[in-house]
């Protein structure tokens, strides 16, 4: 089976998010647990309960989106319906990237989590020839692929 993943950014984030994941799957706390132990604060806990005035925060929101949105894969995976292993392309929108990052195996949770907004950024621009060059060249490949298929839609 062939699987593509598109990611949420910034503006998705929403009290209650992640708790349905957390609360059937054992894989999904540990995300959460993992990203909460690299941050400091425990971050199912915004999530869960807000405010959502401190949810929406840049600083809370990214690592808190991107971290249900790991979460939600971890989940699907545990309960076998979907393998990360079967991934044939991965995008995001803004912050998303760095979760189809992450998804994709080129960055770790807890590489990922601390600071979406600089830290990575830099990891990333500092190592082009490495894994990112590697999946750019797929999602080249992939786009090239999927071309012919947009054209009738794209008029």
């Amino acid at each position: 089976m062939k699987l593509a993943l598109l990611c949420p950014g910034q503006g998705a984030q929403a009290v209650g998010m992640g708790v349905a994941w957390t609360t059937r799957s054992a894989r999904a706390q540990d995300v959460f647990a993992r990203a909460s132990e690299v941050l400091g604060f425990d971050l199912l806990k915004v999530c869960a309960e807000g405010p959502a005035g401190e949810l929406t925060r840049t600083d809370v929101c990214q690592p808190a989106i991107l971290t249900t949105s790991a979460a939600c894969l971890a989940a699907l995976e545990e309960e076998g319906r979907i393998d990360l292993g079967q991934v044939q392309v991965a995008l995001g929108l803004s912050l998303g990237e760095y979760t189809a990052l992450h998804a994709a195996g080129v960055l770790g949770l807890e590489d990922a989590v601390p600071d979406v907004d600089g830290a990575v950024v830099v990891a990333i621009v500092v190592h082009p020839g490495g894994p990112v060059q590697e999946l750019l060249e797929v999602l080249k490949v992939c786009l090239v692929r999927i071309q012919p298929e947009l054209d009738p839609i794209q008029g």
